[in-house]
């Protein structure tokens, strides 16, 4: 349970993580911890920890009953009501990422959009294909309950397959340029800073423009490639890598997953080949990804 809790925290400064939990064992007895910085002081939670925190504490004590009874499905009701970004974040990794819950089935109910989002693009494509999602939708004049089974897939790069498989060529690149944001802001770099050195020297045209993606593809790049980096496998995510680099950065496809664009009128045609390969190394490197 401590564990999970840390996991939850993991933004957390190392002296405000848990050494140890006690649980209350009769009626009166108090929930009491120790932070790592004393842990042999200990302090009623319920007095120093935050409702975000106490939500963390609860979410662990009912997921680490699931692990020790080796339950196999794993059910949430809105697991991240009232809980902040980074906690939200670090919930998705810990149920996703880590190996707490490896072989289990998750059932997860959420009033928020953005989590299913964020789950479903934190996971690689391929498993993100395995799960199913409905949507409760908003009750007009009707009295039952209306649910859409066929929702739009929150997957990025599945709904940009699915976009160019319909020859929507425009509509495939703006997923492919979400997906390209996805991968190299989320999971491109935890993989570099999990093999080697993770700061990054971004330029900035202005102070209020945001990240350029090739430049930040090519930073990601230049740190993969050093002789230091640690992971011998660095090559099924550098190859495509290379060839994504490779296609001209002043292409208009190039220039739509910088920055996007408005919906001019007259505008020339996107190449349909030129997608085709964008997405299908964004799909090789998300496949390297895991």
């Amino acid at each position: 349970m401590v564990a999970l809790y840390n996991a939850f925290n993991r933004h957390d400064a190392q002296n405000e993580k848990l050494a140890s939990v006690h649980l209350p064992l009769s009626q009166n007895q108090r929930l009491e911890i120790s932070y790592q910085g004393e842990p042999d002081t200990y302090f009623d939670a319920l007095h120093v920890l935050s409702e975000g925190h106490i939500r963390c504490m609860g979410l662990a004590i009912l997921a680490a009953k699931n692990i020790k009874e080796n339950c196999p499905i794993l059910i949430f009701d809105d697991p991240v009501n009232a809980i902040d970004d980074d906690h939200r974040e670090a919930i998705r990794r810990t149920l996703f990422e880590d190996d707490f819950f490896e072989g289990k089935q998750f059932i997860i109910t959420c009033h928020g959009e953005e989590f299913f989002k964020d789950i479903q693009n934190l996971l690689s494509s391929e498993r993100a294909s395995q799960s199913k999602a409905f949507t409760f939708l908003p009750r007009l004049a009707e009295r039952h309950i209306r649910i859409d089974f066929n929702c739009a897939p929150r997957n990025y790069l599945i709904a940009a397959r699915s976009h160019f498989d319909r020859n929507e060529i425009r509509d495939a690149l703006a997923k492919s340029r979400q997906a390209l944001e996805s991968l190299t802001k989320g999971k491109v770099w935890h993989y570099v800073t999990r093999f080697g050195d993770g700061n990054l020297s971004i330029k900035l045209r202005s102070a209020s423009a945001s990240i350029e993606l090739r430049n930040l593809t090519e930073q990601l790049r230049s740190k993969i490639t050093k002789a230091n980096f640690r992971d011998p496998a660095k090559d099924t995510l550098l190859t495509p890598m290379e060839t994504l680099l490779g296609i001209n950065g002043d292409s208009r496809e190039w220039r739509y997953l910088n920055k996007g664009t408005h919906d001019e009128t007259d505008r020339a045609e996107f190449d349909r080949h030129t997608v085709s390969r964008i997405l299908t190394c964004l799909e090789q490197m998300d496949t390297a990804l895991g």
